[in-house]
């Protein structure tokens, strides 16, 4: 009779214990498909990103960024953004991008923008030179672009993956001039004086190098790098 009272309190005590773990199961996979859910159906934000697709669930709203000192001089700059929205059944996607910069003359309260319309998708913009050739100097003496124009890779939008075009400009964003055309992908580039820059980058997937004088705003030099022996 005793040994029929263990048997049945073991029982129980299994039948208990399964039941805990089976609620546990259950909770753990809602919890599962409710992150799965979440995950599925958030918010997707992506940077540096043009969609050129027409869709009537795109939306496109156009804000000023912050200020930008133009170093040495009475000028600053403000980035334009535009930030695409997009309906996907289930779930929102958006997409943030420069798209313009519009320079201000604070002397004399001229104001311009680099382009003459947001077509184009900016993905670096930097002050030359960055990096101090003469300490005493610290006047920007150019303004350097990487810039999509196009959609190369033919995947409905502008990225970094595209060919880029690097331009530059004088401080005040006037004197605007395409340096480089259909390059992969920019390794950079380093200070060799105040009036001259070194940039090192990828042209069907061959490297190169060249300079960029900051007084003329052309660019020369330009000299394949030397390739790897076998």
């Amino acid at each position: 009779m005793e040994e029929s009272k263990v048997f049945k309190n073991i029982w129980r005590f299994n039948a208990i214990v399964i039941m805990l773990v089976g609620v546990l199961g259950v909770a753990l996979a809602l919890f599962a498909c409710i992150m799965i859910f979440k995950e599925i159906t958030r918010d997707r934000s992506v940077r540096n990103i043009v969609n050129i697709e027409e869709s009537p669930a795109k939306k496109e709203e156009w804000q000023l960024g912050g200020i930008t000192t133009i170093s040495g001089s009475d000028l600053f700059m403000i980035p334009l953004h535009s930030e695409q929205s997009y309906s996907r059944g289930s779930y929102s996607k958006s997409a943030s991008s420069t798209r313009n910069h519009l320079f201000i003359d604070v002397i004399n309260n001229k104001k311009y923008w680099l382009f003459g319309k947001n077509d184009y998708l900016i993905t670096q913009t930097n002050q030359l030179p960055n990096t101090r050739y003469d300490e005493q100097s610290k006047d920007t003496k150019a303004i350097l672009y990487y810039v999509v124009k196009s959609d190369t890779n033919n995947d409905k939008a502008l990225t970094s993956s595209d060919l880029l075009t690097v331009a530059i400009s004088k401080p005040n964003g006037k004197g605007y001039v395409e340096l480089l055309k259909d390059i992969d992908f920019v390794n950079g580039y380093k200070t060799v004086n105040e009036k001259s820059v070194i940039i090192v980058f990828q042209r069907d997937n061959i490297g190169y190098s060249a300079n960029i004088d900051l007084e003329s705003l052309s660019i020369s030099g330009e000299e394949q790098l030397p390739s790897v022996q076998p």
